[in-house]
């Protein structure tokens, strides 16, 4: 069976633009007037399995005074709805036979301090079964800025297993060591895909350990087709998120970098299609 996955951190807080945006900082629109462009790629592209970081589920009756405030100015919002949920509301506008995998979302960490009613992380949709799923969470030290926890998910294909990952860590060596030592633990006759956020791209000596663990880059592996805004603030070529697949039964066919929507930041959605 041939498979399409795909990745995109949707990057919900990191709103600039109106009057106050930062001129240091590329553009970046709010939440509502993306995700009507980022719903139709994704239906028209209709991934098998994507893999999302930076979703947010909020509580704002949980929240301290204090998080609320910071999270309306980050989403670009006045006051916060008392709820919002995310993975809901793509659920809501995605076809219906895409199940969301890794919700409830895990209680945010920002800079150490637990920000008691805000989930946020990686979640991923499938249209494939489900077999199994669990998080792990990469070695997390005072000073980091937020606690890193991928998402495996075990889906079946053609009766047979295949782990998705979706991953956000940053550009440390015990996050990718740990990340790596993962995927060892999984038989090595079953493939494994991890897609997401790694926060480094491929001319980072870290990047030779990840392909070292997951040895094809399904982007250098093809010639990338590319759906480009001229506006961008960083070429594809520059990506830091990417999708690296260990599989002996198949190879990728096609990629695409997909950055025609109103998101202009250093991560886009990509899609790779592997037969």
């Amino acid at each position: 069976m041939a498979l399409r996955l795909a990745t995109l951190n949707l990057a919900f807080v990191d709103h600039n633009d109106g009057p106050d945006a930062d001129p240091a900082r590329p553009r970046f629109p709010t939440w509502d007037e993306r995700r009507a462009r980022i719903v139709q790629a994704l239906t028209d592209l209709a991934p098998d399995v994507l893999c999302l970081q930076e979703a947010i589920v909020w509580e704002a009756s949980a929240m301290a005074p204090h998080w609320v405030a910071w999270l309306a100015a980050r989403a670009g919002q006045g006051p916060l709805a008392e709820r919002f949920d995310q993975v809901s509301d793509l659920a809501d506008r995605l076809p219906d036979d895409y199940r969301a995998i890794g919700v409830p979302l895990p209680i945010s960490v920002f800079r150490d301090e637990e920000m008691a009613g805000l989930g946020w992380g990686t979640v991923v949709f499938s249209r494939l079964p489900v077999r199994s799923h669990h998080r792990i969470t990469l070695p997390h030290e005072a000073g980091d800025m937020t606690r890193r926890l991928p998402l495996f998910v075990e889906v079946e294909v053609d009766g047979a297993p295949l782990w998705v990952v979706s991953v956000h860590c940053d550009p440390l060596a015990r996050h990718i060591d740990a990340l790596c030592d993962a995927v060892a633990a999984l038989p090595p006759s079953v493939p494994v895909a991890l897609l997401g956020d790694f926060n480094l791209d491929d001319r980072h000596a870290l990047y030779r350990r990840l392909v070292a663990a997951t040895p094809c880059d399904c982007r250098v592996a093809t010639t990338p087709q590319v759906r480009w805004r001229d506006d961008a603030p960083m070429a594809a070529a520059a990506t830091i998120d990417h999708c690296l697949v260990r599989d002996p039964t198949r190879t990728p066919a096609a990629f695409q970098h997909i950055n025609d929507y109103p998101y202009s930041d250093v991560h886009w959605l990509q899609v790779v299609d592997l037969a």
